[in-house]
C-alpha cells in the first residue's frame, strides 16, 4: 500500500506560459521504495495528453521482481522485463518482453562471472565470461557470440499481440524476384 507520493517539476520553455511546468509524479510504498512512476504530460499537447505509468513489483524480502514500462507507440502490449535471484541476492535470471531470457552467474565476491543471453524460443544463445584475479582486477573476458548458422529473426510476425499492419498492401499472385 503506497503511503505518499512525490513529484519532480521540470521547467520547460520560458516560463511566462500556463504550460511552463511539467510535473513527473512517483508513488513509493512503505519502504520507500518507487511502485509506480508517471511521466510528464499536457492535456492539451497534440501528442502526449495522459501520462504514461511505469510500475515496479518487489519480492518478500525486497527485490524487484517486475518492471512493466508503456507500450511503444502505436502498440497495446506493455512492456514488461521479470527478474529472478539467487538465495543471496544476486540477480540470477532476467526475461524481457520480447521472451528473451538473460542468465547469470557470480563469484564468492559477487562479480558477474557469467552472462548467457538466450533468444526467444531458446534457439541460440551467446555467452560471456569473465575471470578476475585474487584482488579483484579483471584478468580476463571472452565473448562466444552467436554461433554461425544460428542466428534468429528478431523481428516477425509470429508474436500476434504484438503485430499490427500499416497502410495497404496489395495482394500479387506473381511477380519477379
Amino acid at each position: 500500500m503506497p503511503t505518499w507520493t512525490g513529484s519532480l517539476a521540470a521547467v520547460l520553455g520560458d516560463g511566462g506560459s500556463s504550460k511552463a511546468v511539467l510535473v513527473a509524479h512517483t508513488v513509493y510504498d512503505k519502504l520507500n521504495r518507487p511502485i509506480e512512476q508517471l511521466t510528464p504530460f499536457d492535456k492539451d499537447d497534440a501528442l502526449i495528453k495522459t501520462p504514461d505509468k511505469t510500475t515496479y513489483v518487489y519480492d518478500e524480502v525486497g527485490r524487484m521482481t517486475e518492471t512493466s514500462t508503456p507500450p511503444s507507440a502505436g502498440q497495446a502490449v506493455r512492456n514488461t522485463t521479470r527478474y529472478s535471484y539467487f538465495d543471496n541476492g544476486w540477480v540470477r535470471e532476467s526475461t524481457d518482453p520480447w521472451d528473451i531470457a538473460t542468465a547469470y552467474d557470480h563469484n564468492p565476491l559477487g562479480q558477474q562471472t557469467l552472462r548467457t543471453v538466450k533468444s526467444a524460443g531458446g534457439s541460440s544463445n551467446r555467452t560471456m565470461t569473465w575471470d578476475y584475479f585474487p584482488d579483484g582486477k579483471l584478468k580476463s573476458r571472452s565473448d562466444s557470440g552467436v554461433p554461425v548458422g544460428e542466428h534468429v529473426a528478431l523481428v516477425d510476425n509470429s508474436n500476434t499481440a504484438n503485430v499490427v499492419s500499416a497502410g495497404t498492401w496489395t495482394s500479387v499472385s506473381s511477380g519477379a524476384g
